[in-house]
């Protein structure tokens, strides 16, 4: 199969985001979410459908996460079998 953007076999795609914060957050991780763009930041994993729909996402990480780490705990990385098969 052949998706609209010529990616054979492509059902999503997957795509981290930094969102940036005004202050430090007043926790004791707060080192934890500056990220290597802004001070402060919300790392943000999201999937898009082929037709460039969100169809999921997982908010609330420190900025230093990194995208594995955050898609790592996904529902669709944790049961990869309920939304892909061969």
């Amino acid at each position: 199969m052949l998706c609209e953007y010529g990616w054979p076999h492509v059902v999503a795609i997957a795509e981290g985001a930094l969102f940036p914060l005004w202050c430090e957050p007043q926790m004791e991780d707060a080192p934890d979410y500056s990220g290597h763009k802004y001070r402060y930041s919300l790392s943000v994993m999201i999937i898009c459908d082929n037709q460039c729909k969100i169809c999921y996402y997982l908010a609330g990480w420190p900025g230093s996460a990194h995208n594995n780490q955050i898609f790592q705990h996904t529902k669709i990385a944790k049961n990869a079998s309920l939304y892909f098969f061969h």
